[in-house]
């Protein structure tokens, strides 16, 4: 149901630049991106589907208004 995990409700107001890093419960960066039309994660690192679990991403995100 999920393919892709990309928070764009979170991203439609007036980005001027953003960064978002996924990583794994052992702190593995499983995905980065800094661009807002892309699909997202698509739960795989480097083509090898990640296994169910905890994982937590961090956004930097910068916007019109500052």
């Amino acid at each position: 149901m999920n393919d892709y995990f990309f928070p764009r409700q979170l991203l439609t107001r007036g980005l001027t630049s953003f960064t978002m890093n996924i990583y794994n419960r052992w702190g593995q960066q499983v995905f980065t991106t800094n661009s807002l039309d892309g699909r997202g994660w698509d739960g795989k690192l480097n083509g090898v589907d990640q296994p169910q679990g905890v994982f937590v991403y961090i956004m930097d995100a910068t916007f019109k208004d500052g």
